[in-house]
């Protein structure tokens, strides 16, 4: 009887065994009701300056790039630190409320982490588990070097946007300004590693590299629990290798953030589907929040996940469990709204609905132009690969569907994402879809092995395979064209170049930019090199001295008309300084007859980034 007792207590007694005393107090009621009325006392004292005459201005004028907000601006900042702070106060009373719930739910969560820590002694234990693990992290590595062939290569426009406009102006101001270039997290991930590592290429990439190599374990262990170790290993090799992973691996945008994020919401939602606990059920409240403060389109991918999770757990562990699943999406989408209360009240609802990727259209047209999109999703994929090579997938793909049935969100992507499409009647952009390509290269992998086994039963052959195949994409990657020119967040890579030429010739304060190009590339260069950014800004005067012309093959050449307004009469011949390998030209002409520097001190010697 007493060993039944011991049993049936073991989950409630562990935790006090295994740590040490001094972390008690911190799963104690005392210590929730503390902490909700200091989160309460928080409230009150915002609430206090809001109201205070000037403090609402004040706030405005810390969160404007100047220093001097309007009345507006600060009225909004008033509106919305008012709701903030109510919504503040609540939440302080219910951590004070219900402060032995959060006592328990502490437990529970330092019960499962022991568990956890002791599953995982035991696996390394097993010398199957560490050759495997042993694999992976080769593949990692692999997929490591085929991106960091590419990780200072020039800076691409949506890039730059993000970083000049958003993360340069520092976290308070990218946390309340929204804009679809901006992609929140990644842009306060920029924030902090720009901090600690200054403004190169490699201090942008750098969050956007380190979540994309995580995908690639993330990948095995999605796989793992759907089609077994030999198919994980498989699949995080062609994830390691996939042109389009490598790409969206390493540009400073949210992309690899996404994808990582979506992996691990999987993984949460299938672990509370099957077994419920503490960690899961956090992981689907809190996953999704970070999902969409990463980019709104990541509304699909949480759709995907809380369809799968909800149908798995009614399958699996009856309508309780469901109701479970589906209602910490709903405290997601709570924790959510809150999150992005400060833009909604600073830049306006409109920021968000007025965005023209978002506009309804015509079903029609909907219709019309999707599987154009589709197909330019598939390319981008693939780029540089043959053409009849991805095709080589396709049955794979439909063996793997066969292989792993519920076990991936394979149904959810084909329901939840047509039924929102038609819904919302938005062509949503190519770049939309990152994050299905990982599922996809999953599920051909559990085909292959699955027809492989089939084929030719025996041991040992897939990670030989998978080695394979990571290290051929780690060899071929440096030497993929296609990623240096691709066009993906508007890249071109003669930019650098022409910024290092304007530098070496002496560019002034008095002289101007024009180019057939959008300039945001130049923009982050001329900072990088010290050049003068009016330069790029403001169009020839009587003041002006020379004028260089930027011209890209594939630009608009009204752009140059329009900058040079009435003054392109005035302008002596073009003279070419330079031509770079990807077809730009750079030119300049002189103003009044003079084509020396105009003011050579302005242009100290610097380094090329």
């Amino acid at each position: 009887m007493a060993e039944k007792l011991a049993t049936a207590n073991l989950a409630e007694f562990h935790v006090e065994n295994l740590l040490p005393a001094r972390h008690d107090a911190a799963m104690t009621p005392v210590f929730f009701r503390r902490c909700g009325l200091v989160v309460a006392m928080i409230a009150l004292l915002g609430g206090a300056v809001l109201l205070w005459p000037g403090g609402a201005v004040m706030l405005a004028d810390l969160l404007s790039p100047d220093g001097s907000a309007g009345e507006a601006t600060a009225a909004h900042v008033k509106t919305g630190g008012l709701c903030a702070v109510s919504a503040l106060l609540l939440a302080g009373v219910a951590i004070a409320a219900s402060a032995r719930a959060e006592s328990a739910a502490t437990r529970a969560l330092r019960n499962e982490a022991v568990d956890a820590r002791a599953y995982l002694v035991d696996v390394l234990r097993e010398s199957a588990h560490r050759r495997e693990l042993a694999v992976l992290a080769a593949i990692t590595l692999m997929g490591a070097a085929a991106r960091l062939a590419w990780i200072t290569s020039p800076i691409r426009l949506d890039e730059a946007i993000s970083f000049m406009n958003f993360s340069r102006l520092g976290a308070v101001y990218t946390v309340t300004h929204y804009h679809t270039n901006s992609h929140t997290l990644n842009s306060l991930l920029m924030v902090l590693s720009t901090s600690l590592f200054g403004e190169s290429e490699i201090a942008l990439r750098l969050p956007a590299f380190l979540c994309g190599l995580a995908v690639i374990p993330l990948v095995y262990a999605v796989v793992r629990g759907a089609a077994g170790s030999p198919a994980a290993l498989l699949a995080a090799a062609l994830v390691a290798a996939a042109p389009g992973m490598v790409e969206f691996g390493f540009l400073a945008r949210g992309y690899s953030i996404q994808i990582m994020l979506f992996l691990l919401l999987l993984l949460a939602v299938r672990r509370m589907a099957r077994q419920g606990g503490a960690w899961a059920a956090l992981g689907v409240a809190l996953l999704p929040v970070a999902l969409m403060y990463t980019m709104l389109s990541s509304l699909y991918p949480v759709a995907v996940a809380a369809a799968w999770g909800t149908e798995r757990a009614w399958r699996e562990r009856g309508a309780r469990a469901a109701v479970a699943v589906f209602a910490a999406f709903v405290v997601a989408a709570g924790i959510t709204g809150l999150l992005f209360a400060p833009m909604l009240f600073v830049s306006g609802l409109a920021a968000i609905t007025g965005n023209y990727y978002v506009q309804p259209q015509p079903l029609g047209t909907v219709l019309h132009h999707f599987p154009f999109s589709m197909a330019r999703m598939w390319d981008g994929w693939w780029r540089g690969l043959p053409e009849w090579l991805p095709l080589l997938t396709a049955p794979l793909f439909v063996a793997g569907l066969l292989r792993v049935r519920g076990r991936l969100p394979w149904w959810p992507v084909v329901a939840v994402l047509l039924l929102l499409l038609l819904l919302q009647r938005v062509v949503p952009s190519p770049r939309t879809w990152p994050l299905l390509l990982p599922l996809y290269l999953a599920i051909t992998a559990a085909g292959a092995v699955w027809l492989a086994v089939k084929a030719w039963p025996g041991r040992g052959r897939t990670a030989l395979m998978a080695l394979l195949v990571a290290g051929a994409g780690a060899m071929w990657s440096p030497f993929n064209r296609a990623i240096e020119t691709s066009l993906e967040c508007s890249g071109w890579p003669d930019d650098r170049a022409a910024a290092a030429e304007m530098h070496a010739a002496g560019i002034g304060p008095s002289d101007r930019v024009v180019s057939n190009s959008v300039v945001g590339r130049l923009h982050y260069y001329f900072r990088r090199l010290g050049l003068p950014a009016d330069a790029l800004d403001l169009t020839p005067d009587e003041t002006s001295k020379r004028v260089f012309r930027v011209e890209i093959p594939m630009g608009a050449e009204w752009r140059i008309r329009e900058a040079l307004g009435s003054y392109e009469q005035q302008l002596g011949p073009w003279r070419l300084i330079a031509e770079f390998p990807h077809g730009t030209r750079l030119s300049v002409a002189s103003l009044r007859g003079d084509s020396s520097p105009s003011d050579p001190a302005q242009s100290p010697a610097a380094p090329s980034p």
